[in-house]
């Protein structure tokens, strides 16, 4: 039996008959509802042709247990539909005159700042630098809109998450150019990026402990505070940039002194009140990432991601997979030579993210028979990050610091198409067996530079 349901809603009160009227408009002219689903297809057809075209899905370095090409390639298109589902309009009847990018909106997750509470301070900006590729104008405003919500202290309400401000500023900037945007927003983001360098921790509830310090959290705000400097160059900032850099050399010094100690091989992730406890391994060894990272700290910080990589493993024996302890590690990897494990832990987000049947927020391994399962939010913009860029990393397309960029990780040819930046189209194809990378304009014209194996090559002089 098939049931035509319609629902009627307003942002203003309305009463039940005037609603009753509009719900019922669809079945009073004939075709109606069969109208309505030719524009809500058009509607994701005219998103989904803006998004990247991939030639490559395979999985040529692990066992795909079972999961083909086009499991993949489906679930790649799943993602980028989850995003852009998770998209909210304005909501000026709360005072948010904003669009939201929520965590993953059918999750129905509603943890974060009063007012916007569906937006994750996590999640929603990992999806905003995905739209920023698609739709740059709505990437920008939901950024601005969770800006506004740093307070004077530099907090924002709800659950307190890792930061990826600096990084989604510049990705949106990359994408498309404003000045004016960085500078409106710099003053909540120093506030901010302060506030977390006192407090490297979650925050969620009745868990809000002053002296915890998380490594989790530590090693972001480092990554997230070189895309601050990257905002001062453009805002001619110098100072201000020189004050950065005595700020991620100052907190790397506390980072060794937290979570290190000189008998312990493996790095902690907790230290409460110089108690130091161990943690998940994926949300530690992230850390590779960071460009600070140096001499034993960096050896033992290695040794222990590789301690226990299994490619046969669903997330090659990572647990607790979460969309940045998936990248990270991955270029961490690919920045300190271990190409091998790369390949395999970015190949097993494109195997094990379709074998859990689910886009959530945290992978795990459990059981005898290795089962890749979804736990936490879901749906969740996590999940559909991992499966995007393990997809875009694959494809020879390094996407971190917006705008264009390549890593050749393969020998074959790999095209990336339709990759929008600044009202641009861009074609993107790395020849791994010659070393070079071509970017192709939407005139015909390319131009082609040295991408030699393992290395991160940034485009974006060639737009």
């Amino acid at each position: 039996t098939e049931v035509d349901i319609s629902i009627a809603f307003d942002s203003v009160a309305s009463d039940e008959a005037a609603l009753a009227k509009v719900a019922a408009a669809p079945f009073e002219k004939l075709k109606a509802i069969d109208y309505a689903l030719i524009l809500r297809t058009r509607f994701w057809n005219d998103y989904l042709y803006k998004i990247p075209y991939l030639s490559n899905f395979d999985m040529p370095s692990i066992d795909n247990k079972g999961i083909t090409e086009d499991d993949a390639k489906h679930d790649y298109y799943v993602s980028w539909a989850l995003i852009y589902a998770s998209v909210l309009p304005a909501a000026p009847e709360v005072g948010f005159n904003y669009r939201q990018v929520t965590c993953g909106k059918p999750s129905m997750w509603d943890e974060g700042a009063p007012g916007v509470t569906y937006s994750a301070t996590w999640e929603s900006f990992i999806g905003i630098q995905q739209l920023a590729y698609v739709y740059p104008e709505l990437a920008w405003d939901a950024y601005k809109g969770l800006m506004s919500l740093v307070d004077e202290q530099g907090r924002i309400g709800g659950e307190s998450l890792p930061s990826e401000k600096a990084h989604t500023a510049w990705v949106c900037y990359q994408n498309m150019p404003d000045d004016e945007a960085l500078e409106e927003i710099y003053p909540a983001l120093k506030r901010y990026q302060l506030w977390r360098m006192a407090n490297p921790r979650w925050i969620h509830g009745p868990h809000d402990y002053e002296n915890e310090k998380d490594y989790d959290f530590a090693s972001v705000l480092i990554m997230d505070m070189r895309f601050t400097q990257k905002i001062c160059d453009v805002l001619g900032y110098d100072e201000e940039k020189t004050f950065w850099e005595t700020n991620i050399n100052n907190f790397y010094g506390d980072i060794k002194t937290w979570f290190y100690l000189p008998n312990r091989a493996a790095p902690y992730q907790y230290n409460v009140g110089g108690t130091m406890s161990g943690g998940a391994r994926a949300w530690v060894v992230k850390s590779l990432w960071m460009d600070v990272l140096d001499g034993e700290y960096l050896t033992r910080t290695l040794n222990f991601a590789l301690s226990g990589f299994n490619p046969a493993k669903s997330f090659c024996g990572y647990s607790a997979v979460k969309y940045d302890s998936f990248t990270y590690i991955i270029y961490g990897l690919i920045k300190h030579g271990k190409l091998t494990e790369a390949k395999q832990y970015l190949e097993s987000g494109m195997r094990d993210v379709p074998r859990s049947k689910f886009i959530g927020e945290a992978y795990y391994n459990e059981g005898a028979d290795d089962k890749s399962v979804a736990r936490g939010v879901r749906p969740s913009l996590f999940g559909a990050g991992i499966m995007i860029e393990s997809a875009f990393l694959s494809n020879g397309f390094f996407r971190y610091n917006g705008g264009l960029a390549c890593v050749n990780l393969y020998d074959r040819v790999t095209t990336v198409e339709n990759i929008h930046v600044n009202g641009k189209v861009y074609t993107l194809s790395v020849d791994g067996i010659y070393g070079t990378v071509k970017v192709i304009y939407s005139d015909g014209t390319s131009q082609t530079r040295n991408a030699p194996r393992g290395q991160f090559v940034d485009l974006n002089d060639l737009l």
